[in-house]
């Protein structure tokens, strides 16, 4: 059955693909997945760490130097430490990593930027 808005529903294979691109883009940032982890959870964390991005981008951070080079590893020298993407903790779910993305954003768009 067609939903009300007239787009067919994705199917297992679309939502398995859009999985893995969103695990792969969090990979590139240094973000650690654990095992059974994806879905609506990683869209949500994807969002938040392109809003946190955003901010960092519009005070005039760099994210070549505020992200880390290798997955689960702390930025080398960040130009503001406010500009660092958080590290998740080994044990830290997705929704409070998420929150904890949100929470930076917050932080980095009130600075102080210097």
């Amino acid at each position: 059955m067609t939903p009300p808005d007239g787009r067919a529903e994705p199917s297992g294979a679309d939502l398995r693909r859009a999985a893995e691109e969103n695990a792969a883009w969090l990979a590139r940032r240094g973000v650690p997945l654990f095992d059974n982890e994806g879905g609506e959870a990683l869209v949500t964390l994807r969002d938040a760490i392109e809003r946190f991005e955003s901010v960092v981008e519009l005070h005039g951070g760099d994210l070549m130097v505020d992200e880390p080079v290798n997955v689960g590893e702390r930025p080398e020298k960040p130009d503001n430490r406010l500009f660092a993407l958080p590290t998740r903790g080994d044990d830290e779910s997705l929704g409070a990593y998420t929150a904890r993305v949100n929470a930076a954003a917050d932080a980095a768009n009130q600075g102080p930027w210097s």
